[in-house]
């Protein structure tokens, strides 16, 4: 039954007794900002047309599995809003203001949880038909790599906006559900069509978005105070400025400049967060983010290629003490060198010399190249696949455990969701026989959690509505050949 079928039985049940005017304290009724593409009954399929093109026999069953799950999920949104309306009334009945707020509580959770659950499938069928749409590729289905790019494209948009919308639900879980349960519905709104509950829910995100995953405006949360404090910090903890007290040492470079040609370049991005830090590295005093040891002095070009995933920093060959540059982008080894600053072939293997300590805390560098290695991996970047294998020995043998530097169950969910592995390639990823040891219940969501932080973490300002990052810009000028 379509939309109008459903509307007109609404109608005619709704003939006999008119919907009273809304109390002022029930759901808004405007519409949220993404109502109308969100709505179950708008959205029968959120597949694109431009990916149902492609769509060969053998990959018709994985797609349409994932419609089915997205749609199940949808229905049981359904189900419980009827039943969450039919708590209300119950709760009409009931004059102890607790056991009312009790039964509006639990309603509202279970309201929030099966929108989760909806959000969630939505999500990773978005990442199943990427996965699906990648392996027609490499099959050889599609032979058009412009097309290809821009199927891919559009696939890394819908996941963008269902990953942050996923990420925000979870890290907002209790502040949105207790929302829900102070603005339920009165008994005489029980009337109201079921949309209201999806678009309230979904327009909720917005509010919350800010403090728990959109890039853009944690970004304007952090203060130019906080960024020259941080940079002080970096410039005091690795001995930076020169004895003309003017200049600052460029460690990769291993020259001095002025300091407007450098910046404090933060291993762990900003955007991360310290709650999501603290689920990957633990919990250290004063946190990870604005920590010195989180940051190091580099010239801004260096800085550019290291946030870019083009070169990462890892310990040296030579003395695993020590730091080097390895180049990880194949269009870099090929550039001309820049003057005084070492760039092209040159750069890689690069040893870096601080002139205080050892630069930043090797636990940060080394999420920072799991990171970089699994965006190329994402993103397509021609010379990708071999990244692991430019890791030599010195360090595989101080980077062997993950767990020494990161809980390996959330690094293990991570690689999944920002490499887009199966369980089967992450466990290859990892060297790993089978999964990471389970966790608790309450872990292992808080584990998962964390993950979807991250991974939201990774998208750049512009970047929900938009392709994943510069990487699949890159593989879409240089993808891989046929």
């Amino acid at each position: 039954m379509g939309r109008t079928d459903r509307n007109k039985t609404s109608d005619s049940s709704s003939s006999k007794t008119q919907t009273p005017q809304k109390n002022e304290r029930s759901l808004p009724t405007a519409s949220s900002p993404i109502e109308s593409p969100q709505l179950p009954d708008n959205s029968p399929t959120f597949l694109p047309h431009a990916i149902k093109r492609f769509v060969s026999p053998a990959h018709k069953n994985n797609l349409e599995s994932a419609e089915l799950k997205v749609k199940k999920t949808r229905q049981d949104f359904d189900t419980i809003v009827k039943k969450r309306n039919f708590s209300e009334l119950s709760a009409a009945s009931i004059t102890s203001e607790h056991d009312d707020k009790r039964i509006r509580g639990e309603a509202s959770e279970e309201v929030f949880e099966a929108f989760l659950k909806a959000k969630e499938a939505e999500l990773q069928a978005a990442k199943e038909k990427r996965a699906i749409l990648e392996k027609m590729w490499q099959d050889g289905d599609i032979s058009d790599r412009n097309e290809f790019h821009n199927a891919l494209d559009i696939c890394q948009q819908q996941i963008n906006h269902d990953l942050m919308r996923v990420a925000t639900l979870r890290s907002s879980r209790h502040q949105l559900i207790g929302q829900l349960t102070d603005e339920a519905l009165f008994p005489e709104q029980v009337e109201r069509e079921r949309k209201l509950d999806w678009a309230y829910i979904d327009g909720l995100l917005w509010k919350y978005h800010a403090p728990y995953g959109a890039t853009a405006t944690i970004k304007s949360e952090v203060t130019e105070d906080q960024r020259a404090r941080f940079r002080k910090a970096v410039i005091t903890a690795q001995g930076s400025t020169a004895a003309d007290g003017y200049q600052l040492w460029c460690p990769v470079s291993k020259q001095f400049w002025p300091p407007s040609s450098l910046k404090a370049s933060h291993v762990v991005k900003a955007n991360v967060g310290e709650v999501a830090s603290e689920a990957i590295f633990d919990r250290r005093p004063g946190g990870h983010i604005w920590n010195a040891s989180n940051g190091i002095m580099m010239l801004a070009e260096y800085e550019e290629a290291f946030d870019s995933a083009r070169i990462a920093i890892v310990p040296s060959r030579i003395n695993a003490a020590d730091l080097e540059v390895i180049v990880l982008d194949d269009d870099l080894r090929k550039e001309d060198p820049r003057g005084k600053i070492i760039w092209g072939e040159s750069l890689d293997g690069t040893q870096l010399k601080f002139l205080k300590g050892n630069g930043p805390s090797r636990r940060y560098l080394y999420y920072k190249f799991l990171m970089s290695i699994l965006r190329r991996q994402r993103g397509n970047v021609p010379g990708s696949s071999g990244d692991r294998s430019r890791i030599h020995d010195a360090a595989k043998a101080l980077w062997a455990s993950p767990g020494r530097y990161l809980k390996q169950s959330t690094l293990f969910k991570l690689s999944r969701q920002v490499g887009f592995l199966t369980e089967e390639e992450a466990r290859k990823f990892w060297d790993l026989k089978h999964d990471p040891d389970p966790l608790s219940t309450f872990a292992e969501d808080l584990s998962t959690t964390m993950a979807f932080r991250f991974e939201a973490g990774l998208i750049s300002d512009d970047e929900e509505g938009g392709a994943e990052d510069h990487l699949v810009q890159k593989a879409k000028g240089k993808g891989k050949q046929k």
